[in-house]
């Protein structure tokens, strides 16, 4: 059967938490409590003329069918999709910046990309930003100012098979110490292989390692954003703890990959995973509820030494200053933020509604499988506002590479990565 690491009963709780991180993101120094808008409110009659959309692949893969309502709306308007692969989207949204090429709509990251300062306020009265969550209006906030509607805002937690931990004798772990035993222990439950982790030694890699570092007490970047802090007793501990997870076959460092996480888990060739809450309506597409009542465990990630913290990370839909049709395209984002249109977009893709009210409206605060991933957004930690946040989680995928594969020494891979890093810098 289904389990949880936490009572049923606190999952209604959900939405105080998540309020509630809105300190935690404030002191991030991106936003202001109180959003203002800069650009005069567009109006209810139908969109006319082209608007391009870009957005990187995964939660946008739905995209072209999440519009054929506003396209039957708007007959007169013409709404181009293109879908852009997710490692190769920041590049393309940074050359199109440069050569002053980008589209009208795009979804944009809560990083560096934002800061470019090619991005137009969010109209007066668009949406309604008092129903969505505070720790996603942050992340799209510029000094109180807000430039994003927010579409998605995720953080990462450990699916496991609960079959195999139920035949093992074991529960999912809560600490760092527990965490092998309990890959063991799936492992002595049927589990070809115990752990899944993302192995394409990039982005999403470093994404990992960086949750780690923050769970270890890690500063990312020091305090006034100039310098990134490597070569740090934090970021040690976070690489014992990822070397760890590969220690005796526990995971592979051929995958499965990332594409194949799903067909891998139900099958049982791997046994658990650290993975967002896309992958429970792919689950269910696959293998269908009743195996997942049966089969899958969702928790919070172990804790380690400065407890369990996520990596909160999201962006939004904005506007591009250079749009010669801005007014159909704030109407595109204005369909995109309307909570039916959120409800679908998580119905057919599984990404979680940013707005408050689209949880209540669609009961998901009574969901047991997202129970975890509103208790990890306790905690979580957003990702840093640096215009080269992706390099540097890109460097840190390589450098894990590095120890994994080419057996070098964690303090030799920290060490090069952070004269690595001092040549990527900050921007800033």
């Amino acid at each position: 059967m289904f389990v949880s690491t936490r009572s049923r009963s606190r999952t209604v709780a959900a939405i105080g938490l998540l309020i509630a991180t809105s300190a935690v993101l404030a002191a991030c120094g991106r936003a202001d409590s109180t959003p203002e808008a800069t650009r005069a409110a567009v109006d209810d009659e139908p969109a006319t003329g082209v608007v391009d959309v870009w957005a990187p692949s995964g939660d946008a893969n739905y995209l072209d069918t999440l519009l054929e309502g506003f396209r039957d709306d708007n007959p007169d308007a013409t709404v181009n999709v293109t879908v852009i692969p997710v490692n190769e989207y920041v590049q393309k949204i940074q050359a199109a910046i440069a050569s002053d090429t980008l589209p009208d709509v795009a979804l944009v990251k809560a990083d560096g990309t934002l800061l470019s300062g090619t991005w137009s306020a969010v109209p007066d009265g668009l949406v309604e930003l008092e129903d969505f969550f505070p720790g996603t209006l942050a992340l799209g906030q510029i000094d109180g100012v807000q430039y994003l509607v927010p579409w998605y805002n995720n953080v990462r937690v450990l699916l496991y098979r609960s079959d195999f931990a139920e035949k093992a004798g074991v529960e999912a772990p809560t600490t760092w110490d527990e965490w092998v035993p309990f890959l063991e222990g799936l492992r002595e439950g049927g589990a070809a292989q115990p752990f899944g982790s993302d192995v394409s030694w990039g982005t999403d890699t470093g994404l990992f390692v960086s949750t780690l570092a923050k769970s270890a007490g890690a500063e990312l970047v020091s305090e006034d954003g100039t310098e990134w802090q490597v070569d740090t007793p934090e970021m040690h501990a976070a690489f014992e703890q990822y070397q760890a997870l590969f220690a005796d076959g526990l995971t592979s460092p051929d995958g499965p990959t990332f594409l194949d996480q799903v067909s891998s888990f139900t099958s049982g060739q791997i046994g658990s995973l650290v993975t967002g809450p896309w992958v429970l309506a792919q689950f269910n597409e696959a293998v269908g509820e009743e195996w997942m009542q049966d089969n899958l465990g969702v928790a919070m990630l172990p804790a380690g030494p400065a407890g369990s913290v996520g990596m909160l990370v999201g962006g939004g839909w904005t506007v591009s200053d250079s749009s010669d049709n801005p007014d159909a395209a704030w109407k595109v984002i204005r369909y995109l933020g309307q909570v039916d249109t959120e409800l679908q977009q998580y119905e057919g893709f599984g990404s979680l509604p940013p707005r408050t009210t689209a949880w209540e409206e669609a009961d998901l605060t009574d969901d047991a499988y997202l129970e975890p991933f509103f208790e990890q957004m306790e905690t979580a930690s957003a990702s840093p506002a640096i215009a080269t946040w992706d390099q540097f989680t890109k460097m840190l995928g390589g450098q894990a590479e590095k120890m994994i594969r080419g057996g070098v020494s964690i303090d030799d891979v920290l060490a090069e990565g952070q004269s690595l890093a001092d040549s990527i810098g900050t921007g800033r």
